[in-house]
């Protein structure tokens, strides 16, 4: 019995042993906590995730290591965690940024713009906000909303331009037809620099459609008979310079890229039009084109070596931040965490004023005091101008004029800084005057 008791003691002994876990101290719990939050701290601004703060988001080993202290292991843990759940939801955007937005807005635009022409050359006749052919101001729309306005936008577009496809129907068996035909052959004029003009010339495919509707099929035939004679007949030498052909399409490409990259460059050589392009190009000697060319291409290349810009942005970013982490109260155009503004602000400008506005943050950040430490400073001054007041027996009273550290604290905390060094002044003024 004796032997039984002992073998069942020493079983219990083992289980108990086995189930023991080691238990760290809450200085190396609160240790590893702060090395996890700086890690996680670095990982948010190298995806530049751009979080609300809510759960602390800075890089101080100190402030993670004295909050954890402060806490229980619980409410650390469910930090972590939290933090963790945001960054991997962060490898998913709803909004891109970067260049991954302006290439999304750029794709977004040229979609709007084709739907827009899709609704004229059907005829739809949708109209609003959503429906027109300004490509510049559907890229604009697109960098101040989520990607998933600007889908929903886009599918919304692309839905109505379906059913009004479906809706419509053939009138008197071929006017959609005349009028696609009648806009590629005002084209192949205008491409050929063949230079008819009149009621017949033109692109604009709903007042085709209208005319045709109004006359016979046979006189509709017969103005689009006419029309192709008269292309047959445009001499050889107007037809299309492979030349020009290629200056203009090289020309159009330079000024989509000032547009995307969001240059800013503006003159008469930068624009979209075919036509004035390759008409220029017609009138002048081939070297002179050329360096036309390459004078946009050195524009380009200029605004590219701008590129550091991302990485200025992310640093305004993080400055304006360490602003209000540190309470500075730092504002105007350049103390905000918007980098989208901070990006296109850097591209418009020349490196020495982008150097100058980081350096005079970086400067401004250092010399920043907290309203607390700078309220703790103004106290103690006037505490010792009023010892002082005492001493020489003065006899000033009133706003300021006692020594009660806390009560001027107070004061400070509620009141503006210009007041606060105001009283202050004046103050000393006043001791300066007692004799």
């Amino acid at each position: 019995m004796k032997k039984i008791l002992f073998v069942v003691l020493m079983a219990l002994f083992v289980s108990g042993c086995a189930h023991q876990v080691y238990q760290p101290s809450p200085s190396d719990s609160c240790d590893q906590f702060a090395k996890i939050a700086l890690r996680q701290n670095d990982e948010y601004l190298r995806k530049n995730c751009r979080f609300k703060d809510t759960e602390g988001w800075h890089g101080s080993y100190d402030r993670y290591y004295e909050w954890c202290k402060r806490v229980s292991p619980a409410e650390a843990d469910n930090r972590i965690r939290r933090r963790d759940d945001a960054l991997a939801d962060c490898d998913v955007p709803d909004r891109p940024r970067g260049d991954r937005i302006r290439n999304w807005c750029n794709h977004y635009a040229q979609t709007a713009v084709s739907q827009y022409d899709e609704n004229k050359r059907l005829g739809c006749g949708f109209r609003g906000k959503e429906w027109h052919g300004k490509y510049q101001s559907h890229y604009n729309w697109c960098r101040q909303v989520r990607q998933s306005e600007a889908e929903a936008a886009t599918n919304s577009r692309a839905k109505a331009i379906e059913k009004c496809s479906l809706r419509r129907k053939p009138v008197k068996g071929g006017c959609d037809r005349y009028a696609r035909t009648a806009v590629r052959q005002n084209d192949r004029n205008r491409k050929n620099r063949c230079g008819y003009k009149g009621k017949g010339w033109h692109s604009n495919y709903d007042a085709h459609f209208q005319w045709c509707r109004k006359v016979s099929k046979a006189d509709a035939d017969a103005v689009t008979e006419d029309r192709e004679k008269k292309l047959r007949q445009c001499p050889a030498g107007a037809k299309a310079n492979k030349r020009c052909e290629q200056y203009a399409k090289k020309s159009i490409q330079q000024n989509k890229d000032n547009l995307q990259w969001s240059c800013s460059i503006v003159g008469r050589r930068w624009h979209s039009s075919y036509d004035s392009h390759y008409r220029w190009c017609t009138k002048v000697p081939p070297r002179k084109a050329e360096s036309e060319l390459r004078a946009r291409e050195e524009r380009l290349k200029q605004c590219g070596s701008k590129k550091g810009c991302d990485q200025y942005a992310e640093e305004a970013v993080r400055q304006n931040e360490t602003n209000r982490e540190k309470e500075c109260n730092y504002k105007g155009p350049n103390w905000h965490s918007d980098f989208d503004a901070h990006y296109k602000w850097c591209m418009k400008e020349i490196p020495g004023r982008i150097d100058s506005a980081r350096q005079d943050r970086e400067k401004a950040l250092k010399e920043c005091r907290a309203p607390r430490d700078k309220c703790e400073w103004f106290a103690r001054e006037m505490v010792r101008l009023n010892k002082k007041n005492l001493r020489k027996g003065c006899g000033y009273s009133g706003l300021g004029w006692h020594s009660d550290h806390d009560a001027h604290v107070r004061w400070c905390l509620k009141a503006s800084e210009d007041s606060a060094a105001s009283l202050l002044n004046k103050n000393a003024n006043l001791l300066r005057r007692c004799r």
